[in-house]
Protein backbone atom coordinates (compact mmCIF):
# COMPACT_ATOMS: atom_id res chain seq x y z
CA UNK A 1 0.00 0.00 0.00
CA UNK A 2 3.06 2.59 0.13
CA UNK A 3 1.93 2.92 3.48
CA UNK A 4 4.21 3.46 6.77
CA UNK A 5 3.68 0.58 9.40
CA UNK A 6 5.06 -0.85 12.43
CA UNK A 7 5.98 -4.65 13.30
CA UNK A 8 5.14 -6.24 16.16
CA UNK A 9 6.33 -9.79 16.62
CA UNK A 10 7.02 -12.14 19.64
CA UNK A 11 8.79 -15.86 19.18
CA UNK A 12 6.61 -18.99 19.86
CA UNK A 13 8.44 -21.53 22.29
CA UNK A 14 7.26 -24.87 23.55
CA UNK A 15 9.81 -26.77 26.02
CA UNK A 16 12.59 -24.18 24.69
CA UNK A 17 11.95 -25.43 21.26
CA UNK A 18 11.25 -22.04 18.79
CA UNK A 19 7.65 -23.21 16.65
CA UNK A 20 6.86 -20.19 14.93
CA UNK A 21 6.40 -16.52 15.37
CA UNK A 22 3.53 -13.98 15.64
CA UNK A 23 3.39 -10.98 13.85
CA UNK A 24 1.08 -7.62 13.68
CA UNK A 25 1.54 -4.86 11.31
CA UNK A 26 0.42 -1.35 12.80
CA UNK A 27 -0.43 0.97 10.10
CA UNK A 28 1.29 4.72 11.33
CA UNK A 29 -1.19 6.40 8.88
CA UNK A 30 -3.64 8.00 11.57
CA UNK A 31 -0.60 8.36 14.12
CA UNK A 32 1.69 10.18 11.45
CA UNK A 33 -1.48 12.51 10.49
CA UNK A 34 -2.37 13.29 14.19
CA UNK A 35 0.97 14.26 15.32
CA UNK A 36 2.18 15.85 11.89
CA UNK A 37 -1.27 18.38 12.46
CA UNK A 38 0.31 19.01 15.75
CA UNK A 39 1.09 23.49 15.41
CA UNK A 40 3.46 24.60 17.66
CA UNK A 41 3.30 28.88 17.67
CA UNK A 42 2.83 29.83 13.60
CA UNK A 43 5.85 27.76 12.29
CA UNK A 44 6.65 25.31 14.63
CA UNK A 45 5.57 22.02 13.96
CA UNK A 46 6.43 18.05 15.17
CA UNK A 47 7.92 15.27 13.08
CA UNK A 48 9.65 12.00 14.65
CA UNK A 49 12.43 9.49 12.82
CA UNK A 50 13.52 6.44 14.12
CA UNK A 51 17.61 5.34 15.54
CA UNK A 52 18.55 5.20 11.67
CA UNK A 53 16.76 9.10 10.46
CA UNK A 54 14.23 7.29 8.76
CA UNK A 55 11.33 9.74 8.90
CA UNK A 56 8.39 8.52 10.08
CA UNK A 57 6.08 11.36 10.49
CA UNK A 58 6.55 15.06 9.39
CA UNK A 59 3.89 17.84 7.95
CA UNK A 60 5.97 17.66 4.58
CA UNK A 61 4.51 14.23 3.64
CA UNK A 62 7.02 13.89 0.64
CA UNK A 63 9.65 13.49 3.44
CA UNK A 64 8.34 10.40 5.20
CA UNK A 65 9.93 7.39 4.52
CA UNK A 66 13.44 8.78 3.50
CA UNK A 67 16.78 10.06 5.36
CA UNK A 68 17.13 13.78 5.21
CA UNK A 69 17.82 14.45 8.59
CA UNK A 70 21.16 12.30 8.53
CA UNK A 71 22.21 15.21 6.38
CA UNK A 72 21.74 17.94 8.62
CA UNK A 73 23.88 19.51 11.20
CA UNK A 74 22.24 18.04 14.32
CA UNK A 75 22.10 14.56 13.04
CA UNK A 76 25.64 13.28 14.89
CA UNK A 77 24.30 15.54 18.07
CA UNK A 78 20.53 13.96 18.05
CA UNK A 79 21.54 10.34 16.92
CA UNK A 80 23.45 10.25 20.00
CA UNK A 81 22.14 12.09 22.87
CA UNK A 82 18.59 11.16 24.43
CA UNK A 83 16.91 14.27 24.92
CA UNK A 84 18.42 18.09 24.50
CA UNK A 85 18.32 21.49 22.50
CA UNK A 86 19.54 22.17 19.49
CA UNK A 87 19.99 25.35 16.93
CA UNK A 88 19.94 24.84 13.05
CA UNK A 89 19.74 26.28 9.44
CA UNK A 90 17.15 25.03 7.11
CA UNK A 91 16.27 26.66 3.95
CA UNK A 92 18.44 30.09 4.63
CA UNK A 93 16.36 30.20 7.94
CA UNK A 94 17.49 29.47 11.39
CA UNK A 95 15.53 26.67 13.51
CA UNK A 96 15.52 26.08 17.54
CA UNK A 97 14.75 22.54 17.78
CA UNK A 98 13.78 20.16 21.32
CA UNK A 99 13.92 16.38 20.99
CA UNK A 100 13.43 13.35 22.70
CA UNK A 101 14.24 9.67 22.86
CA UNK A 102 10.93 7.27 23.18
CA UNK A 103 12.24 4.45 25.84
CA UNK A 104 9.48 2.13 23.80
CA UNK A 105 10.58 2.72 20.06
CA UNK A 106 14.28 4.45 20.36
CA UNK A 107 12.31 6.86 17.89
CA UNK A 108 13.52 10.75 18.21
CA UNK A 109 10.68 13.09 18.56
CA UNK A 110 11.39 16.64 17.78
CA UNK A 111 9.76 19.77 18.07
CA UNK A 112 10.88 22.96 15.37
CA UNK A 113 10.32 26.33 15.48
CA UNK A 114 12.01 29.51 13.61
CA UNK A 115 14.09 31.34 15.67
CA UNK A 116 12.57 34.89 14.37
CA UNK A 117 9.22 33.55 15.55
CA UNK A 118 10.93 32.05 19.46
CA UNK A 119 12.48 35.46 19.99
CA UNK A 120 9.51 37.45 18.73
CA UNK A 121 7.45 35.62 21.73
CA UNK A 122 10.34 35.73 24.03
CA UNK A 123 10.28 39.94 23.39
CA UNK A 124 6.91 40.10 23.99
CA UNK A 125 7.08 38.15 27.46
CA UNK A 126 10.35 40.52 27.88
CA UNK A 127 7.98 43.52 27.26
CA UNK A 128 4.88 42.09 29.24
CA UNK A 129 7.66 41.45 32.35
CA UNK A 130 9.22 44.84 31.80
CA UNK A 131 5.90 47.07 32.01
CA UNK A 132 4.74 44.97 34.80
CA UNK A 133 8.05 45.65 36.50
CA UNK A 134 7.51 49.61 35.49
CA UNK A 135 4.13 49.72 37.20
CA UNK A 136 5.14 47.82 40.67
CA UNK A 137 7.51 50.34 40.84
CA UNK A 138 5.98 52.99 40.33
CA UNK A 139 3.31 51.79 42.85
CA UNK A 140 6.06 51.24 45.32
CA UNK A 141 7.47 54.09 44.98
CA UNK A 142 3.48 56.24 45.32
CA UNK A 143 2.91 54.17 47.95
CA UNK A 144 6.07 55.01 49.79
CA UNK A 145 5.66 58.44 49.28
CA UNK A 146 1.80 58.63 50.32
CA UNK A 147 3.66 56.25 53.22
CA UNK A 148 6.20 59.00 54.42
CA UNK A 149 3.23 62.28 54.26
CA UNK A 150 1.46 60.26 56.54
CA UNK A 151 4.47 59.27 58.92
CA UNK A 152 5.71 63.29 58.51
CA UNK A 153 2.38 64.84 59.08
CA UNK A 154 1.90 62.58 62.47
CA UNK A 155 5.44 64.13 63.61
CA UNK A 156 4.33 67.21 62.83
CA UNK A 157 1.72 67.32 64.96
CA UNK A 158 3.30 65.57 67.97
CA UNK A 159 5.96 68.65 67.70
CA UNK A 160 3.67 70.85 67.42
CA UNK A 161 1.63 69.70 70.27
CA UNK A 162 5.07 69.20 72.34
CA UNK A 163 6.10 72.74 71.82
CA UNK A 164 2.13 74.45 73.00
CA UNK A 165 2.97 72.21 76.26
CA UNK A 166 6.53 73.42 76.37
CA UNK A 167 5.03 77.34 76.30
CA UNK A 168 2.47 76.06 78.89
CA UNK A 169 -0.77 75.53 77.03
CA UNK A 170 -2.23 72.41 78.09
CA UNK A 171 -5.10 72.83 76.04
CA UNK A 172 -2.43 71.23 73.31
CA UNK A 173 -3.98 68.35 71.70
CA UNK A 174 -3.16 65.93 68.51
CA UNK A 175 -5.42 64.29 66.18
CA UNK A 176 -3.62 60.97 64.95
CA UNK A 177 -6.30 59.01 62.75
CA UNK A 178 -3.96 56.33 61.61
CA UNK A 179 -4.52 53.08 62.67
CA UNK A 180 -0.65 52.48 63.47
CA UNK A 181 1.84 53.33 67.09
CA UNK A 182 1.29 56.93 66.20
CA UNK A 183 -2.56 56.94 66.64
CA UNK A 184 -1.32 54.86 70.19
CA UNK A 185 1.32 57.68 70.53
CA UNK A 186 -0.95 60.55 70.44
CA UNK A 187 -3.54 58.89 72.29
CA UNK A 188 -1.11 59.24 75.34
CA UNK A 189 -0.16 62.20 74.53
CA UNK A 190 -3.56 63.55 75.01
CA UNK A 191 -3.97 61.45 78.09
CA UNK A 192 -0.37 62.84 79.29
CA UNK A 193 -1.39 66.52 78.82
CA UNK A 194 -4.84 65.99 80.50
CA UNK A 195 -3.43 64.47 83.66
CA UNK A 196 -1.00 67.39 84.06
CA UNK A 197 -3.31 69.87 83.67
CA UNK A 198 -5.95 68.20 86.28
CA UNK A 199 -2.58 68.04 88.77
CA UNK A 200 -1.93 71.48 87.62
CA UNK A 201 -5.48 72.69 88.86
CA UNK A 202 -5.69 70.10 92.02
CA UNK A 203 -1.99 72.30 92.94
CA UNK A 204 -3.93 75.22 92.11
CA UNK A 205 -6.93 74.87 94.53
CA UNK A 206 -4.51 73.61 97.42
CA UNK A 207 -2.49 76.83 96.95
CA UNK A 208 -5.94 78.76 97.13
CA UNK A 209 -7.25 77.44 100.10
CA UNK A 210 -3.51 77.70 101.92
CA UNK A 211 -3.98 80.87 101.26
CA UNK A 212 -7.31 81.35 102.75
CA UNK A 213 -5.94 79.42 105.50
CA UNK A 214 -2.84 82.01 105.91
CA UNK A 215 -5.00 85.24 105.54
CA UNK A 216 -7.21 83.79 108.02
CA UNK A 217 -4.77 82.81 110.76
CA UNK A 218 -2.88 86.47 109.86
CA UNK A 219 -6.49 88.05 110.61
CA UNK A 220 -6.96 86.55 113.74
CA UNK A 221 -2.97 86.99 115.25
CA UNK A 222 -3.73 90.82 113.90
CA UNK A 223 -7.21 90.52 116.62
CA UNK A 224 -5.05 88.41 119.11
CA UNK A 225 -2.46 91.22 118.72
CA UNK A 226 -5.31 94.02 119.19
CA UNK A 227 -6.62 92.38 122.21
CA UNK A 228 -3.46 92.05 124.18
CA UNK A 229 -2.96 95.60 123.39
CA UNK A 230 -6.28 96.46 124.98
CA UNK A 231 -5.44 94.08 128.19
CA UNK A 232 -2.02 95.87 128.44
CA UNK A 233 -3.63 99.40 128.50
CA UNK A 234 -6.05 98.18 131.21
CA UNK A 235 -3.48 96.39 133.19
CA UNK A 236 -1.37 99.70 133.02
CA UNK A 237 -4.45 101.77 134.02
CA UNK A 238 -5.42 99.56 136.72
CA UNK A 239 -2.24 99.90 137.94
CA UNK A 240 -2.04 103.81 137.94
CA UNK A 241 -5.10 104.04 139.77
CA UNK A 242 -3.87 101.80 142.61
CA UNK A 243 -0.66 104.26 142.72
CA UNK A 244 -2.76 107.22 142.84
CA UNK A 245 -4.93 105.81 146.03
CA UNK A 246 -2.08 105.19 147.97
Amino acid sequence: TGLMVMSLTKAITKNGTLIGVVGLDISLDQFSTSLSSIKIGDTGYVHMFDQDGLIITHPNNSLIGTDQVTNRSYWSKVSSENEGFISYELEDEDYFGSYITSDLTGWKIMASMTEAELTNDTNQILQIVIILFVVLSIACIVTAILFTNVIQGNIKQLIAGFNKMDKGDLSARVSIKSKDEFNLLGTQFNEMVANMGQIIASVSNSSATLLDSANELASMSEETNSSASEVSKAVEEVAHGATEQA
